[in-house]
Parts: C-alpha cells; structure tokens; sequence
C-alpha cells in the first residue's frame, strides 16, 4: 500500500510533523484495515529519507511493524533540511534556513532532539535493514552508521557504491536480494 503522508500529494493538511503525528496517522491506517479484515500483520515498511525516519518512528510505536527497510534515512533533521537545501535551494541564505529550524520545534510543541531519528533509536531501538549510498551528500553513510549503531542487534545496514540520495533507492538490481531477504526474515521484531 502507499499512503500520501500529511501535506504530500492528495492527503489532507498542509503541515508535516517529521513522523510525530503521521506515525499515529499510520497507525490508524492499521486499526481501519484490521476492522475490514484486510490486515495479515507483520507489517513491513519501506521509506527512503523522510519515509525510512519515519518507518522507524513508527516501528518503535507500533508492534505491528515487523520489519522497516530505511533507505537514506535522516540521522538529525536539521543537518538533512541544511544539506537539501545546499543541494536544491543553493540560493536561498543559510539563516533563513537556520531561522526556519530553530523555530520549527516551537511551530510543532517539542524538544528539537525529538525530530531526530538518533532520538528515537536511542529510546527505543528497533531492528531495521538501513540502506545508503556511498555518494549520499544529503545524508552521508556515516550518518546512517550511527543509526544502525543504535539499532536492535540482528539489523542489517547495506552500502550501495555510487549511489547518491536521489538515486539509491533504484538500484534495483542491488537492493532487491537483501531487501527481500530482510522481508521473508521471521526472527526479528517479535514475529
């Protein structure tokens, strides 16, 4: 299934909550699906950098989610926003961008180290399957080894050579083995 997040394509809402609300969201998903008895649990989510951060947020709220592929996901939300913008909005001044964030906490009523993702695993570590590119400038490999070094033992962390953060999650040939191989994996998250 794939679901429009707040503020993405045709959902509703103009404003996104770096998974704190849209985990809840999906999870609601969840409850409405097993009332129509259309869910056969273990859940498994695929996300690639906003979608893997939240993938593993809600793995880590809801026992339902069994497995979570994380390609590129972000490690501190406000290095990722920074590195995207250098990468799309070169133009745009470094503080706006610095402003823009040292209020989003505020905008959104919490602890800015509750929009990281090393936050969460740090609390509540999960097992995950985390994918990077060895080109990634958004979200450099070395952040995403922090968030397996946070994550349950059992995971897996694979590392796509020349990929970037736009292209990494297509590198079909590569990927699909071990992602389906994670997938059929029954040990881990309970199940």
């Amino acid at each position: 299934m794939l679901v429009d997040l707040r503020g993405h394509g045709e959902a509703t809402g103009k404003t996104i909550y770096y998974g704190l609300k849209e985990s809840r969201d999906l999870s609601q998903l969840l409850d409405g699906l097993a009332k129509q008895s259309q869910l056969a649990p273990p859940v498994a989510a695929i996300g690639e950098s906003y979608g893997a951060a939240l993938a593993l947020r809600w793995e880590t709220t809801d026992p339902r989610v069994g497995r979570v592929v994380a390609i590129a996901p972000y490690v501190v939300l406000s290095n990722a926003v920074v590195n995207i913008c250098h990468d799309y909005a070169g133009l745009l001044p470094q503080v706006f961008i610095r402003a823009g964030l040292k209020q989003l906490p505020a905008v959104l009523g919490v602890a800015s180290a509750d929009l990281d993702t090393t936050t969460v695993l740090a609390r509540h570590p999960v097992p995950a399957l985390f994918v990077t590119g060895t080109e990634d400038d958004v979200i450099p490999p070395s952040d995403v080894r922090k968030l397996f070094a946070e994550a349950l033992p059992g995971s897996q962390l694979i590392v796509v050579p020349g990929a970037t953060h736009e292209t990494v999650p297509y590198r079909f040939s590569e990927l699909l083995p071990p992602v389906l191989a994670w997938l059929n994996t029954s040990e881990l998250g309970g199940q």
